[in-house]
């Protein structure tokens, strides 16, 4: 299979740094040009190795089935811990990913981070709240980081095309980093559409892609676990197994709160009352900028405060209440038992109670699960396209390569 050649690329402008990971090898049709503009005291001024461009570059190689190449310097232990990720990947998801051959014009030997501080991704939500006050906190014990800045991005699960939704979302970042004197950076990126291939299963590889930019300047970078140990799902692009692969020895990407339930982080960042007033946990009203109140996520977080006591949070709405409970319908019960069973509940009270019956009701529809619905079955058209899935990567590969890549704005 004909390599795919990626080269990334760095400039200064009056306002932001701009960097880039050119593809060469794709077909016409194929969008070759992911653009990240960073704005931020910490905006890399030097320019990057290649890590963040082989981790923003992966997901299209594998989707593709095409060796991987990066022209200028990547880490030799960080080309091995993606050949494992791979490894996983394509073990569990063989319909989306094939692996491929990873190499770059020099690796570097592997060499220990010099640095102490450490960089976070963070989106304002309960998890990388509760990360960020954890380590502030102490409560990490060894594991603790000291924590100087943080990143905001910008066309993952906030749109490239609304300024003002995120001019919102980030002034509840910025309110809620300040008391913890972490500075923030923002990150406009278009690498979600088309590079991330499909989000659940590769948005992690995004995040690390951003946070290998600024390896000069901090010793390592944080991610918050999106689920607790005893409650891990996979395939997800967030779990224990892969997220420990993210970095390398010269910038180790570690991740915090996989041993927190979500109710329990809810109970710890609920001494924060700014953050009450600033968590940003809704996903399905992307263009408010902050929370609509009364999707499932807004509500189950609501829930998992209740149950701490919690009654209002302000930068979720109103109060819940027990019509709210009954009428949900959960996609994975776990969310539902972590709030039954780690809240702080008064024994009668009859908002636990209805949540007791729901729990009970999604366990007696799912008998064979415990706690999560059977995968349904794949449609005729999801078995077609895996079957034609090497077809078109060969149609694809036999496409004229256009020569030359002209410039392409940030979308």
């Amino acid at each position: 299979m004909r390599t795919l050649f990626i080269e990334a690329g760095h400039e200064l402008t009056a306002e932001s740094v701009r960097t880039t990971v050119e593809f060469e090898g794709l077909s016409l049709l194929q969008e070759k040009r992911v653009v990240y503009e960073i704005c931020g005291p910490d905006a890399p001024r030097q320019n990057p190795n290649g890590n963040f461009a082989l981790a923003a570059a992966l997901p299209t190689a594998m989707a593709l089935g095409r060796p991987l190449h990066v022209r200028g310097e990547v880490d030799a232990d960080f080309l091995a811990t993606m050949e494992e990720y791979m490894a996983a990947w394509c073990r569990w998801r063989p319909d989306l990913f094939q692996p491929v051959g990873l190499s770059a014009d020099v690796e570097t030997a592997a060499r220990p981070s010099l640095a102490t501080n450490a960089i976070m991704a963070f989106s304002g939500g309960l998890d990388s709240t509760f990360a960020l006050h954890a380590h502030k906190h102490g409560s990490l014990g060894r594991r603790g980081l000291n924590i100087e800045a943080a990143v905001l991005v910008q066309g993952f699960d906030m749109p490239l095309d609304d300024a003002a939704a995120f001019d919102v979302a980030r002034t509840h970042v910025e309110a809620i980093l300040a008391p913890y004197g972490v500075r923030l950076n923002v990150v406009r990126t278009n690498w979600q559409k088309p590079f991330s291939i499909k989000w659940e299963m590769t948005h992690m590889l995004g995040i690390a892609a951003v946070l290998h930019q600024f390896h000069r300047t901090f010793g390592k970078g944080l991610v918050a676990d999106d689920f607790a140990y005893d409650n891990q799902r996979t395939p997800w692009s967030s779990n224990a197994i892969t997220n420990q692969m993210l970095g390398c020895g010269a910038f180790p990407i570690c991740t915090a709160g996989a041993a927190w339930g979500r109710t329990e982080k809810a109970a710890a960042v609920a001494a924060n009352p700014i953050a009450l007033e600033h968590l940003r946990v809704c996903y399905e009203r992307p263009g408010l900028g902050g929370n609509c109140g009364e999707c499932e996520k807004c509500l189950r977080t609501k829930l998992n405060f209740y149950a701490n006591g919690i009654r209002l949070v302000p930068t979720l709405g109103r109060p819940i209440t027990v019509e709210d409970v009954r009428g949900m319908n959960p996609q994975h019960a776990d969310f539902y038992i972590d709030a039954l069973e780690k809240g702080t509940w008064p024994a009668h009270d009859p908002m636990r109670s209805e949540l007791g019956a729901l729990v009970a009701q999604f366990k007696a529809q799912f008998p064979e699960s415990n706690s999560k619905p059977r995968p349904p079955r794949r449609s005729f058209l999801q078995r077609a396209r895996k079957r034609a899935r090497p077809l078109i990567s060969a149609i694809r590969s036999a496409l004229p390569v256009v020569a030359s890549i002209g410039r392409r704005p940030l979308r």
